[in-house]
């Protein structure tokens, strides 16, 4: 065993530790304890936090010189048309406004099944289908809370316009075809069908502005 220093409550602090894997496993009484503690702490500490992020939020496609490198996944939020909830806070010295998740991740799963009147087994194959996407990776720091991943309400009122029959639909329907090769389909459900096409409507417009760079 060897001594090593940490800090907790504002102090630091000398505490024994073991020194080798085997001194581990020797401490824990069970062999292969070192390996499961190590694993269960990148897990916890890492996975899982990016998993619950990617579940409700969702992550957009990232490319590399043309290359998809991390793909698109659509969460919670835009497949349900059920927002988290935020609140705006003064933040650092400047005391600037910020905007902040106002329930937790729990909480808003609480939520989103009583809003739709589901059993949370409902998204079994979305958890499913997220955690496939999510890698081990024993190198990776602490995830710190990533901040509200919100759809700018420009995109909400664009939406509503074409919802509401003001503008041509199936015009817009024609250009996202052409530029982004989706196309959208009423719901019914007005707040999630707002969320859909204004989604749509961000990724059409931020196509254009990456093509109006070529040439």
């Amino acid at each position: 065993m060897k001594t090593q220093q940490f800090k907790t409550l504002g102090l630091n602090v000398n505490l024994s530790v073991p020194t080798t894997v085997e001194e581990f496993d020797a401490n824990a009484k069970r062999a292969g304890a070192c390996l499961e503690e190590a694993t269960n702490n990148v897990i916890y500490r890492g996975s899982l936090a990016e998993l619950r992020d990617l579940i409700i939020h969702g992550r957009d496609e990232e490319k590399v010189d043309g290359k998809v490198t991390v793909t698109a996944f659509k969460g919670l939020e835009e497949v349900t048309g059920v927002s988290r909830k935020t609140k705006k806070v003064k933040s650092g010295k400047e005391q600037k406004e910020v905007e902040v998740y106002d329930e937790t991740e729990g909480e808003y799963l609480e939520r989103l099944v009583a809003t739709k009147k589901v059993e949370l087994s409902t998204f079994q194959s979305h958890f499913d289908a997220a955690a496939a996407l999510v890698a081990f990776d024993a190198s990776a720091r602490e995830r710190k809370p990533a901040g509200p991943k919100k759809l700018a309400e420009k995109f909400k009122t664009i939406a509503t316009e074409f919802l509401s029959g003001k503008k041509s639909l199936e015009k817009l329907n024609a250009a996202l075809t052409k530029s982004i090769s989706k196309t959208f389909t009423k719901t019914g459900d007005t707040e999630k069908d707002t969320l859909a096409l204004g989604w749509l409507c961000k990724e059409y417009a931020d196509a254009q502005d990456v093509f109006a760079k070529v040439g």
